[in-house]
C-alpha cells in the first residue's frame, strides 16, 4: 500500500492533491454561479427591453400614421375607434365621396352626393353612417340612380334592427381602410387589415408579450383625442404610449395653456 501511495505521487496527482482539486472547483464553481445567474438575468432583461421597444415603436408607427391622415380630410374627423382589452380597430373613411339621404323607406335608402358625382362603384364595398348620436359601419346592395344619386337596399350591419339606422343617418362615406392592432392567445402582438369579404392580412409584428391595453380619451371640450396604449413584456419590463390627436385649429396659446393644466 505504501508502495503505491509512493508511485501514484512519482508519477502524478496523489489522493490528497485530488481532494484539494474537487474542493477548489468546488469553491470555485460557487463563487461563479452568482455571477453566472446575474449575467443570464441581465441578459434576459436586455432582451425583454428589446421586444418592448419594439412592440411599443410597432404600435406607435400604425397609430400616428392613421392619426396624421385624419388631417387630411375635408372636415375635422375625429378618430374612428373601437377597443376591448386587448386590441383596438381603427376606421377612415373618404371624406370626398360623402352622401345624404333624400328618401328613405323600410328597407332602403336614396342618397345623393353632397358635392359633384358618385364615386366609382368599388368604392362602396364597406360603408360608415353617421348620425347625430353615432356612426355604424355597414354594407349594403348599391345601385346606381344617376350620375350623382344611388340607392341602398339589403342594409346589413351590427344593429339588432337596421329601421332605426335608416331613419337616423345623415351622412355616409366609404371606408378607405381598418385595420386592428391586437394581442393574440399566444401572446403576439399583430397587425390585422380587414376587407369587404373578410381578413386581407393577419402579420405577426412581435412576439412574447404579456398585456397589451387600449384607451381612448378626450380633452379640451372634446378638441383633443388621446389614445393612451400599455404594454408589458413581464412584471418588471412595462411600457406607455400616448398619441394625440387636435381637431380644428387650435392656436399655440391654447394648446400651451392645456399642455400646462396637464402638468401640474
Amino acid at each position: 500500500m505504501r508502495k503505491y501511495f509512493i508511485f501514484c505521487r512519482e508519477g502524478g496527482f496523489g489522493l490528497f492533491d485530488l481532494l484539494i482539486a474537487i474542493f477548489l472547483s468546488t469553491l470555485l464553481i460557487s463563487l461563479m454561479l452568482p455571477v453566472i445567474f446575474q449575467s443570464s438575468k441581465l441578459v434576459l432583461q436586455q432582451k425583454e427591453k428589446e421586444r418592448l421597444l419594439t412592440a411599443t415603436r410597432s404600435v406607435e408607427l400604425y397609430l400616428r400614421r392613421y392619426l396624421d391622415s385624419l388631417d387630411n380630410h375635408r372636415f375635422a374627423l375625429p378618430p374612428i375607434v373601437s377597443y376591448t382589452g386587448n386590441s383596438i380597430t381603427l376606421i377612415n373613411i373618404d371624406s370626398n365621396c360623402g352622401v345624404i339621404p333624400i328618401e328613405r323607406t323600410d328597407s332602403s335608402i336614396t342618397l345623393c352626393a353632397i358635392s359633384g358625382e358618385l364615386c366609382p362603384a368599388n368604392k362602396w364595398e364597406q360603408m360608415l353612417g353617421f348620425s347625430l348620436e353615432d356612426n355604424t359601419e355597414f354594407a349594403a346592395s348599391v345601385v346606381y340612380n344617376s350620375d350623382n344619386c344611388m340607392t341602398l337596399s339589403k342594409i346589413a350591419t351590427d344593429l339588432e334592427s337596421t329601421d332605426k339606422f335608416i331613419k337616423t343617418v345623415a351622412r355616409v362615406y366609404p371606408i378607405t381602410e381598418k385595420f386592428s392592432l391586437e394581442l393574440d392567445g399566444d401572446g403576439s402582438l399583430r397587425f390585422i387589415s380587414h376587407g369587404a369579404k373578410g381578413v386581407k392580412e393577419n402579420q405577426p409584428l412581435v412576439e412574447k408579450l404579456d398585456k397589451l391595453s387600449f384607451n381612448l380619451t378626450t380633452h379640451y371640450h372634446q378638441q383633443i383625442y388621446e389614445i393612451g396604449v400599455q404594454l408589458e413584456v413581464s412584471t418588471t419590463t412595462k411600457g406607455s404610449l400616448f398619441l394625440s390627436h387636435h381637431l380644428g385649429r387650435l392656436s399655440n396659446l391654447q394648446l400651451l395653456a392645456y399642455a400646462e393644466g396637464t402638468a401640474r
